[in-house]
């Protein structure tokens, strides 16, 4: 394992939830005491629902002011915003509607009305280039002039892929866009997705990785003679990567 990044198990999913939150809060006390504003880009899936609980509780959500925090998304489905499997749906429905962050801080990948006009793929072109020029509108820029959240959260596939950067695809390669289409075949979807320049860019990096299904692949992305190219694996040596584990996932850690 990479000492560079700080590697977190816990007994449990909701174990590593909490722990994990708790760094959330910490990042945005932190960046709205010292830039008056918290730039997040949420993950999508289950297990992030367990750390948008803690969130809400009043040891954590008192601590801080959501009408500094900006929310973006790292991938999404080309579904509407109202649909089951819509990313921005599960954070809107878990964490958002219950606290006090301006309508005009929320800022979704998907227009239903652009979404509904257009083929998949045109769609999902059309969507990465705007949410690209939204990114570029409203995050803030480092020395280099780039632009850099705060924190972006990620999770993990059981085939290593996050956000939406699968194995075997175009985008793992994007070096330019902030923001891109992608076309997963196993999926037969489209999806747009931040990029690893952007990601990387990041302030700091939450990885939220629970479950047993996780554990084979989590072992060889911190197992350094491994060369398989797990897309999460391009974090496991990157600084500023923190990674919340439970028992489950981090069981074959050893074994890497």
């Amino acid at each position: 394992m990479d000492a560079k990044n700080n590697i977190c198990v816990s007994e449990s999913v909701d174990a590593a939830a909490k722990a994990a939150a708790e760094f959330w809060a910490q990042c945005a006390v932190a960046a709205i005491q010292d830039r008056g504003a918290f730039y997040i880009a949420f993950s999508g899936g289950s297990t992030p629902q367990y750390l948008h609980r803690y969130l809400l509780m009043d040891e954590y959500r008192e601590k801080i002011d959501w009408s500094r925090v900006h929310a973006f998304f790292g991938d999404e489905r080309m579904v509407a915003r109202d649909h089951p499997d819509s990313n921005y749906r599960m954070v809107r429905e878990t964490l958002l509607s219950h606290v006090d962050i301006p309508e005009a801080n929320i800022y979704p990948v998907v227009d239903d009305a652009l979404l509904a006009s257009l083929e998949p793929a045109q769609s999902a072109a059309m969507l990465a280039a705007n949410y690209a020029k939204v990114l570029e509108q409203r995050l803030p820029h480092d020395e280099h002039g780039r632009i850099t959240f705060d924190l972006v959260m990620l999770g993990m596939g059981a085939d290593g892929h996050t956000a939406s950067l699968f194995p075997g695809t175009s985008i793992l390669d994007e070096r330019t866009r902030s923001v891109a289409e992608v076309y997963v075949e196993k999926l037969t979807a489209w999806r747009v997705s931040l990029t690893f320049p952007v990601i990387e860019q990041a302030q700091q990096r939450l990885l939220l990785i629970c479950g047993e299904d996780k554990a084979e692949v989590l072992a060889k992305v911190f197992a350094s003679t491994d060369k398989h190219d797990y897309p999460v694996k391009r974090f496991a040596s990157l600084p500023r990567s923190e990674w919340f584990l439970d028992q489950a996932a981090a069981s074959k850690l050893e074994q890497a």
